[in-house]
């Protein structure tokens, strides 16, 4: 989640973290949670193309 959502959303990061979660909050860009998504297919992506070399 982008780290203004963290904020926003405390009580429900919580309830999250108390089934198991692991939230990560994302201090790029407008730290919302569109810039959480695209920090997060950009790390997959990098992970995939290493190892399909």
């Amino acid at each position: 989640m982008g780290e203004e959502d963290v904020k926003r959303q405390s009580l429900n990061v919580f309830r999250m973290e108390l089934l198991g979660a692991k939230v990560h909050s994302v201090t790029d860009g407008s730290r919302v949670l569109k810039d959480a998504v695209n920090e997060h297919l950009e790390h997959g992506l990098l992970k995939l193309k290493i190892r399909i070399m």
